[in-house]
């Protein structure tokens, strides 16, 4: 079953104590790569705080579903990508000690129902499994998003076109038109740094 959804945003809104700089980056750079890699295409990323649509945040990953505010149909396993991405930045922050293990960015979880409401995930329903997921592939891929967070600590806030071409390069991405199996389709560019590592795989 699919439904219409527009995903993407890292929706972090400010709390009364605002997390460090360099964590919202590292925590940003988490979002961010997973929706590269899966094929969400990112606009732009920042660190920095800002406004979107009356809210405040503490930073931002903007796909163009999302910025041009367009409908995407869903299906199955791109509710589970689009759930792992939605929690790669509090499962970031889990893994840096920034967090605390358990504790849920509200923003964050405010994706994760709204995913959950649109679309049928009785398939996904065990949510220490996505999350066991998302920490898994953060693992693999812990020194890109190293690289993103240290652009973005750097210059609060980076292109999609850079950070797509950080994790292509890098780590190749699973086009949607190949979104068939779990985790199946890498597409890496020959001679690339992708080319070279062992790809990651988890069976679910």
């Amino acid at each position: 079953m699919s439904r219409n959804f527009s995903y993407g945003a890292r929706k972090s809104k400010a709390p009364s104590q605002p997390p460090k700089r360099e964590d919202t980056a590292w925590h940003e750079a988490a979002h961010a790569l997973l929706c590269e890699y899966f094929d969400m295409r990112v606009t732009w990323v920042t660190c920095e705080p800002l406004k979107w649509k009356g809210q405040n945040y503490l930073g931002y990953t903007m796909t163009a579903a999302e910025e041009d505010g367009e409908p995407f149909e869903i299906t199955g396993l791109q509710a589970m990508y689009a759930l792992m991405q939605s929690a790669a930045g509090f499962v970031c922050e889990w893994m840096r000690g920034t967090m605390k293990r358990g504790y849920v960015d509200p923003g964050d979880m405010e994706e994760l129902t709204e995913i959950a409401k649109q679309i049928d995930i009785e398939k996904f329903e065990d949510t220490e499994m996505i999350l066991g997921c998302t920490e898994e592939f953060l693992t693999w891929s812990w020194d890109v998003v190293k690289d993103i967070a240290e652009r973005l600590i750097a210059r609060g806030r980076i292109e999609g076109t850079e950070v797509r071409e950080v994790v292509r390069i890098r780590l190749g991405y699973i086009p949607e038109g190949k979104q068939e199996k779990p985790f199946e389709g890498l597409v890496v560019v020959p001679g690339s740094e992708a080319a070279t590592r062992d790809p990651w795989k988890r069976v679910v």
